[in-house]
C-alpha cells in the first residue's frame, strides 16, 4: 500500500489480528481503505467500523482490546451517551486505532457488506466496499473526507454510483438530507475543489454537531 508510512501498517497488522482474536464485526475504512481502493494519501491513524450491537457490547470489546495491549485515549460521544468513537492507540505510539462504533450510523451495514482483501502481502482484513466509504465520507463531511469521495469516484464503476443513494436512505432524515445534497454536487461531475467550495460557507450553520470526547 504505496504512501502508508511503516509505523501506521504495523498498527494496521497488530490491530487487526487484536480485533479477530476478540470476535470482533469489523471492517478497514478511513485513509487506509481509500488508499487501498484508489490512490494513496498520507495517514496517520488506522480507521475501523465496528458493529457491535449495544453499549455493553462496546465496554466488553473495548476492555478486551485493553488486555491485549491497546490504551484509550478519548471516547466520543453522543449527547445521548451513545459511544461514537474510541481512540487507542498501541502503548505510547502515535498512531491512532480509531474504532468506529456510531459515527455515520451506518457502521452495521458497511459491516455486514464488508469484503476480505489482502491489504498487504499477507495480510487480509475485511475492507470496506467503495460506495459504502463514499456514503460514510459523505456524512463525515469534512475537507479532506470530500477530497477523498472525488478520489474514489474516479475509480467507481457505474454500479458503485448507483448505490450510494441506496445507502444514504439508512440514515437518519438530518444526516441524509445533508449527505443527499453533497451527493447531488458530486453526481453533476463537478470537480472535489468546487465541492469544497460550494458546502464551506453553510457548514457551520448546517453541519449536524459532531460527538464530543467523554471527559
Amino acid at each position: 500500500m504505496a504512501g502508508a508510512a511503516t509505523g501506521v501498517l504495523d498498527a494496521f497488522r497488530r490491530a487487526v489480528e487484536a480485533l479477530e482474536e476478540v470476535g470482533a464485526a469489523f471492517c478497514l475504512v478511513g485513509g487506509l481503505a481509500r488508499a487501498f481502493l484508489a490512490e494513496a494519501r498520507t495517514t496517520k491513524d488506522v480507521d475501523f467500523a465496528i458493529s457491535a450491537g449495544s453499549e455493553a457490547a462496546v465496554d466488553e470489546l473495548v476492555r478486551s482490546l485493553q488486555s491485549r495491549g491497546l490504551v484509550v485515549r478519548e471516547v466520543f460521544q453522543h449527547k445521548d451517551g451513545r459511544v461514537a468513537t474510541v481512540r487507542m492507540t498501541w502503548g505510547s505510539s502515535p498512531i491512532r486505532i480509531d474504532l468506529l462504533f456510531a459515527t455515520s450510523g451506518l457502521e452495521p451495514l458497511v459491516v455486514r457488506d464488508a469484503v476480505v482483501r489482502e491489504v498487504l502481502p499477507g495480510a487480509t482484513a475485511p475492507v470496506i466496499l467503495l460506495p459504502h466509504l463514499v456514503a460514510m465520507k459523505l456524512v463525515a463531511g469534512r475537507d479532506q473526507d470530500l477530497i477523498d469521495v472525488g478520489a474514489l469516484l474516479e475509480v467507481a464503476t457505474a454500479a458503485d454510483r448507483r448505490r450510494v443513494p441506496s445507502l444514504l436512505a439508512h440514515l437518519e432524515p438530518g444526516r441524509r438530507a445533508r449527505a443527499l445534497q453533497l451527493w447531488k454536487t458530486f453526481s453533476s461531475r463537478a470537480p472535489a475543489g468546487e465541492v469544497l467550495f460550494a458546502v464551506r460557507g453553510r457548514r457551520r450553520s448546517k453541519a449536524p454537531a459532531r460527538p464530543k470526547p467523554r471527559r
